[in-house]
């Protein structure tokens, strides 16, 4: 951590769109694909086996369940003190930690109204808020560090499928592994202990101790409790007293009110593989302009680009957000506000309608229509799914 943070404790007062550019209409894809990753060499169904049953054995020494949760509600809220050690002595600060994702945190150090207030929304936006200021904006790289560690360091052993599958263990009640994959930050490692926790990570100059482990409020995973971290600038200790799953916050948490929705112009250009960027959820204003399947074909005019989207038992051509709106002949939506999950959890549209209708209390919405889901594109990799649910406040 640069010393920025340290600065910031002395400041508490104690010292649409990937589409097809063919000038013929687009025709509806057939339904939402799904991808399968089969393994590869002579014995890829015992490797599979044999890696389901190591993934299960490190998510039964966490109270886990092999797959996270598909729902939007998967974030995490912790509650604490931090001790940063200085040459100087300790500097103690209480602590509210906000985890949304990799690249998705909001961190707010020292006693109730005397707080700096640092928020991440992913890696080109970020901001610090110090005490009686104003938020400015600041350089996301060392949070985006912290924040993946973070995320991983909560959430293992989901997101190491690959790595946990080609494992190979001398002694299959000894869990301690080392793993390593590459992220946009460079390799990230994952030590875990002979149980199967994690108990050291490093990225990008960071490296975190894990320690403390006991269960959470919500859901009951054995979480670490104490986290050590080592930087360029420094030392600090972590004592988390609160630490809650299955939290559910919306992409405004982690930016200043300022009017303007950041997700907007990602709503499906987010389709662009890149699994780092993690879920967005948030209600936003838009006003969508689309043709029926039925207008689609016999439809005479110039169809701009866009995408296909399912709304009960129909499908909607939906022009892209950055394209000059189209006028004549295509409808617009009367409804303009909508809450909007984006996902790479791999959901059917049922499913996915299914979660978010599932979290529509925690919003302060309510539903007024069916629901929009984006329709997966044929080629069937790795994509994110979009559902817009248009909504009223209560």
């Amino acid at each position: 951590m640069k010393p920025w943070l340290l600065c910031a404790a002395a400041l508490c007062g104690i010292g649409l769109a990937s589409c097809s550019d063919s000038e013929n209409p687009p025709e509806p894809p057939g339904g939402a694909a799904s991808q399968t990753t089969k393994s590869s060499g002579e014995n890829g169904a015992e490797q599979a086996m044999r890696g389901n049953g190591l993934l299960a054995k490190f998510a039964n020494a966490r109270a886990m369940s092999a797959a996270p949760p598909i729902s939007p509600a998967k974030h995490f809220r912790l509650l604490g003190k931090i001790n940063f050690h200085t040459k100087d002595g300790d500097i103690e600060q209480d602590a509210e930690l906000w985890l949304a994702g990799p690249q998705r945190m909001s961190f707010q150090l020292g006693a109730p109204g005397l707080r700096n207030d640092f928020r991440l929304f992913d890696s080109k936006h970020c901001w610090l808020k110090p005490v009686g200021g104003d938020f400015q904006e600041y350089d996301p790289v060392e949070l985006l560090t912290e924040t993946t560690l973070r995320w991983e360091a909560l959430r293992f052993p989901w997101g190491w499928e690959e790595q946990i599958n080609a494992a190979e263990l001398a002694h299959a009640e000894n869990l301690e592994v080392t793993f390593e994959r590459q992220t946009t930050q460079g390799p990230l490692r994952l030590e875990t202990d002979r149980n199967g926790l994690p108990k050291r990570l490093k990225l990008a100059g960071s490296s975190l101790a894990l320690s403390d482990w006991k269960s959470a409020e919500q859901p009951a995973h054995l979480q670490p409790h104490t986290w050590q971290w080592q930087y360029q600038a420094g030392k600090r200790t972590e004592h988390f007293t609160t630490m809650r799953g299955l939290a559910l916050f919306q992409d405004n948490a982690f930016r200043p009110v300022t009017g303007e929705d950041l997700s907007v112009d990602r709503l499906v250009s987010a389709l662009d593989h890149d699994p780092s960027l993690g879920d967005e959820f948030g209600v936003m204003n838009l006003t969508l302009r689309f043709l029926s399947e039925n207008e689609h074909a016999n439809f005479q005019g110039e169809i701009v680009r866009g995408r296909w989207w399912q709304v009960g038992e129909q499908r909607y051509f939906v022009a892209a957000l950055e394209e000059q709106q189209p006028d004549h002949g295509w409808q617009s939506s009367s409804q303009n506000l909508w809450l909007r999950w984006s996902t790479y959890a791999n959901t059917s549209v049922d499913s996915g309608i299914q979660s978010l209708t599932a979290v529509m209390a925690q919003t302060g919405y309510r539903a007024t229509g069916d629901c929009w889901a984006l329709l997966a594109p044929e080629e069937g990799h790795s994509y994110r799914r979009v559902f817009l649910m248009p909504v009223a406040k209560d």
